[in-house]
């Protein structure tokens, strides 16, 4: 086994000045405490109205105002380039519950949860992560600009900015240590998608919709992640913008109907319940109804 040097030292940093920032921290604004809330959901949007439903899986079409957007979002949590992001993620889905899955959960929840990060893929995923097509992608100038000054944008988006606002309430000392706090939290409800999303029992509350898989329905990690929780829904309809039923907790899918209202957003892929949907076939657009 490979270690992934890289990443264990950027990882091991952040969950460090997170550590430091628990004692650091003291008489903390109110103020700073809600900009800590809103720059959480907005790095989250980022991620999963972003990284994960639009470029990962092309649930819908965004504008180039909303992308830029959304690219900056996703570039505060911290959870690396979009195309990165969508090369794993796609070979996720297509070895699904295989040890191929870059975080596959038959390799236990720590590797799924986290400890995939910190090692090289070995030879079997690697072969499966190169196979992935994310050309669709690399000629995106949006995520090439964001690949470019990936580590610039972080420390200005994810820590400058918020610090420079607290400094209207005279916090910015606070607001600097609660930003690691904030992405650590952040990078672990992503991480609860690969791991508490992927175990539970074969009950229809747990997997409704394919009982064949391994992804299960968790409310704990869709309101931590915006909606992101409904595993089984968005394993056996991966093309679907909610990644949900329609009554489901799922803040990302009611702000991509917001976009889509305000004419940023078009094109929303939504599952069509008239055709039954299986391995071979749904991950094929003509398989789903266009909003």
């Amino acid at each position: 086994m490979a270690l992934n040097v890289e990443m264990i030292r950027s990882i091991s940093v952040i969950h460090a000045f997170a550590m430091i920032g628990m004692f650091a921290i003291k008489n903390i604004s109110i103020y700073t405490v809600i900009l800590q809330a809103v720059w959480y959901v907005l790095s989250m949007i980022g991620i999963t109205a972003g990284y994960h439903r639009l470029w990962t899986h092309r649930t819908y079409d965004a504008s180039t105002s909303l992308q830029w957007f959304l690219m900056l979002c996703g570039t505060s949590a911290c959870q690396k380039d979009a195309i990165w992001w969508a090369k794993s993620h796609r070979t996720h889905h297509r070895n699904e519950d295989k040890l191929s899955d870059p975080y596959s959960i038959n390799r236990g929840v720590f590797y799924a949860h986290i400890g995939w990060l910190l090692q090289m893929p070995d030879e079997l995923t690697q072969s499966e992560i190169d196979k992935s097509d994310v050309s669709d992608l690399e000629g995106n100038e949006i995520l090439q600009f964001q690949e470019k000054y990936y580590t610039r944008l972080i420390v200005i988006g994810s820590i400058g900015l918020p610090v420079i606002i607290a400094s209207i309430w005279n916090d910015s000392y606070n607001c600097f240590w609660a930003c690691f706090v904030r992405i650590v939290l952040g990078l672990h409800a992503t991480y609860c998608v690969n791991s508490l999303a992927h175990i539970g029992s074969d009950t229809d509350t747990n997997k409704p919709y394919d009982k064949s898989i391994q992804a299960v329905e968790n409310r704990f990690v869709s309101f931590i992640t915006l909606g992101e929780g409904w595993h089984n829904y968005h394993h056996a309809f991966p093309k679907d913008f909610r990644a949900s039923e329609k009554n489901k907790y799922n803040p990302t899918a009611w702000f991509i109907q917001l976009t889509k209202a305000l004419g940023l957003s078009t094109n929303l892929y939504e599952r069509c319940e008239s055709i039954k949907l299986n391995r071979s076939n749904k991950f094929d657009k003509r398989n789903y109804v266009v909003l």
